[in-house]
């Protein structure tokens, strides 16, 4: 039975969606890929109020996203004109 399952790993490996098949380092989150900017004043709104909680040492609401990488996107999307609301 244990081979069995090893070629069904091996036919059909367990991928992370978000990375490509083989990144090691972008499922460790450790690369500086491209990622998805902020699109609209709400989003923008929903990053800065998740940055002020972590700065003030509270326990944030996005899990997957480290305190540099909010400041990061942050200041990327400032003085853009951004819609206030996307559909």
């Amino acid at each position: 039975m244990e081979s069995q399952e090893a070629l069904v790993r091996e036919v059909f490996p367990v991928v992370n969606p978000h990375t490509r098949p083989g990144d090691k380092e972008c499922a460790a989150g450790n690369c500086d890929k491209k990622h998805t900017p902020i699109v609209s004043k709400a989003q923008q709104g929903f990053f800065g109020a998740e940055l002020a909680r972590r700065k003030a040492g509270k326990k944030g609401k996005m899990k997957g996203i480290s305190e540099t990488k909010l400041a990061s996107h942050l200041k990327e999307s400032k003085g853009k004109k951004l819609p206030q609301k996307t559909t």
